[in-house]
C-alpha cells in the first residue's frame, strides 16, 4: 500500500507468500479477511463505524476503472478533507463530512452517528438539516487518570435529532511512526449516563523504551 515503509511490505509479502506453501492457517486467514464487510451497522444504536468513511466507492469512483485502480475509493481508504474540496491523491478518497452524511442516509434516515479511523488526529462533526459544523473545538477537555495513566477526555452528549462524524485517531501509533516522534494515542468510547448517551474522545502519550 502507498506509504507502507519497507519492513510493514516484507512482513506483508512473507504473509501471503507463507500462504501459498506450507501452513494453510495464512491462507485461510487471508481468505476470512476478504469475506469481511468493509463497515459495521448498528441499527439498535444507530451508528455506522468504517475504517476510512462512509462513502460508496461505485458513486464515487469514475466509470471504466480497473480494479487495481478502485482500492484507493474504497471504504477502507477513505479521509476526512482538510480543505473545502474533495479529491484523490495517492492517501486515498479525501471527502467533505457533508458528503459523508449524505451517503450513510442509504443505512438510516436520521439521528445516526459515524464512527471512523484511518487518520492519526480526533475530528467531530455535528449535521442538523442542511447545516454540518465542526464541533470538537468546541468540546471542554477534561484530564483523568485511567489505569495508572492520565488521560485528556473530550466528552459530548449526544442529540438524537442531530448525526455526527467522529473520527477517534488512531489507536497506536507504533513501531514505524515512533521514528518521528508521534506519542499520542487516541480512541473513543460511547457510553449511557442517567439517561443520555454520551461519546467521548481520549487522548493518551505513550511510552517508547
Amino acid at each position: 500500500m502507498s506509504g507502507d515503509d519497507e519492513d510493514s511490505i516484507r512482513a506483508q509479502e512473507d504473509f501471503k507468500c507463507a500462504g501459498l506453501v506450507g501452513s494453510n492457517r495464512n491462507k485461510v486467514c487471508l481468505d476470512f479477511l476478504k469475506k469481511l464487510p468493509q463497515y459495521y451497522i448498528d441499527k439498535e444504536e444507530d451508528f455506522l463505524a468504517v475504517h476510512g468513511g462512509p462513502l460508496d466507492p461505485e458513486k464515487i469512483a469514475p466509470p471504466g476503472l480497473e480494479d487495481y485502480d478502485k482500492w484507493l475509493y474504497k471504504r477502507t481508504w477513505q479521509r476526512i478533507s482538510e480543505y473545502d474540496f474533495e479529491y484523490l491523491d495517492d492517501y486515498g478518497y479525501h471527502y467533505l463530512p457533508e458528503n459523508a452524511f449524505l451517503h450513510a442516509r442509504e443505512f438510516f434516515d436520521n439521528g445516526f452517528m459515524i464512527f471512523c479511523g484511518h487518520q492519526h488526529r480526533e475530528a467531530a462533526y455535528r449535521n442538523t438539516g442542511m447545516k454540518t459544523e465542526r464541533i470538537l473545538e468546541h468540546i471542554m477537555v477534561k484530564k483523568e487518570e485511567l489505569a495508572g495513566r492520565m488521560v485528556r477526555v473530550k466528552e459530548l452528549v449526544r442529540e438524537q435529532e442531530a448525526n455526527y462524524l467522529i473520527r477517534v485517531g488512531i489507536a497506536g501509533p507504533a513501531g514505524y511512526y515512533s521514528r518521528y516522534g508521534w506519542t499520542k494515542t487516541h480512541f473513543g468510547l460511547m457510553w449511557w449516563e442517567k439517561g443520555t448517551q454520551k461519546v467521548g474522545l481520549f487522548e493518551s502519550e505513550l511510552e517508547y523504551e
